[in-house]
């Protein structure tokens, strides 16, 4: 029997996009979907895309609400949302034929809670086709809860970003996302896979993600952008007494967020408040990260570079490419 899987697509001003994302999603080989289309308060054409897609298909189903950011957008998404199962697509991505049909056969015939598969990242000025993708389901992997928050926490081989994955519906069950935080996939990501008993991975990378530096996480540095602070100063508080297990990972996720933040903020004295914090937090976990021999190559890197002195670590060129290594 076909389970109803839900598609749930926060917009927002993304006219260019829009279109490819809600034709690729149309063209899935799974069939029993509804697709919610989410519009928070676009001021260029996405209502009326939205709208007239909703018109052409009854599985579409369009809200438009007064714009008030992505975490109410998808939380809106959720509240609303009848399927069985849950995905989410950002509006400026697409995803291949076989996504969803990939993501739900690997999660009944394993049982799992989640499924998850790997993505592939382009600029839209890049013109490239993408390449054909397919699912060898003999690369298959099962973790337990504890292997599935040791990837997300090491960030390999996954994310903890919304998209690449689909869930059941139950493990959202009386989580949302924190209104005006950005970042909140991060923060309901691991609220979510700390309920998950079983995770299965593929490689397949079915998802198409658009790399865009005018967005809030690529963009330029802003006070929000501390979110992410606020939020693993609280994942580590939360998760070393109930996963002393996962000690190491939990420091190297630590690391890299504050590592991550501190390369964007700029050097004047009135953004030395925030280089302060993230300096004692880098102090904190430098050492742990350098002694975990699971830790990224490029993350022990960027600790030892840090005992050189914080002007001589902002100033190195090409720190955060080398941080995904």
């Amino acid at each position: 029997m076909e389970h109803l899987i839900s598609v749930i697509v926060p917009v927002y001003n993304v006219e260019k996009f829009l279109p490819s994302c809600i034709d690729s999603i149309l063209s899935q080989t799974y069939k029993k979907l509804e697709i919610l289309l989410v519009d928070d308060g676009s001021t260029d054409a996405c209502p009326a895309i939205c709208d007239a897609y909703a018109a052409k298909d009854d599985r579409v189903r369009v809200m438009h609400k007064r714009n008030s950011g992505v975490s109410e957008t998808r939380n809106m998404g959720l509240d609303l949302a009848r399927g069985d199962y849950l995905c989410f697509v950002d509006a400026d991505d697409t995803i291949d034929e076989g996504y969803v049909e990939n993501l739900y056969q690997m999660l009944r015939e394993k049982d799992a809670d989640v499924a998850l598969c790997g993505w592939h990242e382009f600029f839209p000025e890049s013109g490239q086709p993408f390449p054909a993708v397919f699912l060898d389901p003999e690369e298959t992997q099962v973790w337990n809860r504890e292997q599935t928050l040791k990837a997300l926490l090491y960030q390999i081989p996954i994310d903890c970003a919304f998209w690449a994955k689909l869930y059941k519906r139950e493990l959202f069950e009386g989580i949302r996302m924190t209104p005006g935080r950005v970042y909140e996939d991060m923060e309901a990501g691991f609220q979510v896979f700390e309920r998950v008993n079983l995770a299965c991975y593929n490689p397949y990378k079915g998802y198409r993600y658009l790399l865009r530096d005018n967005g809030i996480i690529r963009g330029d540095f802003s006070e929000r952008k501390m979110d992410q602070i606020n939020f693993v100063e609280e994942m580590k508080e939360r998760l070393l007494p109930g996963y002393p297990v996962l000690e190491p990972a939990i420091w190297s996720r630590f690391f890299r967020a504050n590592c991550h933040i501190y390369l964007q903020i700029p050097d004047g004295p009135e953004y030395g408040k925030y280089r302060r914090r993230i300096e004692e937090n880098i102090v904190e976990s430098r050492w742990k990260v350098l002694r975990d021999p699971h830790a990224r190559k490029g993350t022990r890197i960027a600790a030892l570079c840090t005992y050189l002195g914080f002007p001589f670590f902002r100033s190195i060129r090409g720190l955060k490419k080398l941080g995904k290594r």
